[in-house]
């Protein structure tokens, strides 16, 4: 779930609460398990482009290879 800036400020002030909020979860919780998923979610992209960006040739040999 995405927030917009209005929705961030009721949730941090108490004067709203977000739809995938468990029951009994406090803010704390919400927001660490929200910043837990974000941080699982950039280290699987993170494995993903380390092999992808080693399989590619160093710079200075591509521009070589265009240039002929």
């Amino acid at each position: 779930m995405r927030m917009n800036v209005f929705e961030m400020e009721g949730f941090l002030r108490g004067k709203c609460v977000p739809r995938d909020l468990k029951v009994n979860e406090t803010n704390a919780e919400y927001l660490l398990r929200k910043f837990d998923a974000l941080e699982a979610k950039c280290a699987a992209l993170e494995n993903k482009i380390i092999p992808v960006s080693a399989e590619l040739p160093p710079a200075n040999e591509s521009v070589l290879l265009f240039d002929a």
